[in-house]
């Protein structure tokens, strides 16, 4: 197993510890406090590394095009539950904004099951506008687990990139069936 798939699944190993982080967060011990926003800034920094080495020294693998954006998905859509849920968070996302970007998610799982019900070959080739929307759905967790008060900014441009890359994405894809299809 190469590096860049152990820092994948190293990544999978953290949202767990960070999940029971954020819903025990306790504001009278420093640890306690500042062990959400550390766990995922080692996680998120985890995901631009393995992708960076995947990259640079060629380490691309089918095990890992398929864990890395389940890593991703994973630590994202979790850490967004758990702020919800979590009574220590005072600033919020509304959960509309959630299920938006959960709803991403679940369309773009959905078209890979269609693709592979119809034997079309599944390639999950990732775009500019996709690794942007991960890094402002990362950005967005972030203020929320600082709590910044401005973080309702950061999750409106999430929300809007979010919106643009589900409808990129099923453009792109819908393209892909038709030259099939033909």
């Amino acid at each position: 197993m190469n590096w860049p798939n152990r820092l994948t699944l190293t990544r999978l190993l953290i949202v767990p510890f960070l999940i029971i982080s954020v819903i025990y967060r306790r504001e009278d011990s420093f640890i306690l406090c500042h062990l959400p926003l550390f766990l995922f800034v080692v996680a998120s920094l985890a995901d631009a590394i393995d992708g960076y080495i995947a990259r640079k020294y060629n380490q691309k693998t089918e095990l890992g095009t398929f864990l890395d954006p389940l890593a991703d998905k994973t630590l994202i859509l979790t850490t967004f539950l758990s702020l919800h849920f979590s009574s220590t968070y005072n600033i919020k996302m509304p959960v509309w904004v959630f299920i938006i970007i959960a709803s991403r998610d679940f369309i773009i799982v959905m078209w890979l099951i269609v693709s592979y019900m119809n034997h079309i070959e599944i390639i999950i080739r990732p775009n500019i506008l996709g690794k942007t929307t991960t890094f402002f759905q990362m950005l967005t967790i972030i203020s929320l687990l600082l709590q910044w008060t401005y973080s309702f900014y950061v999750w409106r441009i999430t929300l809007i990139l979010t919106v643009a890359s589900a409808v990129s994405y099923i453009w792109r894809e819908t393209r892909k069936l038709q030259e099939v299809k033909i």
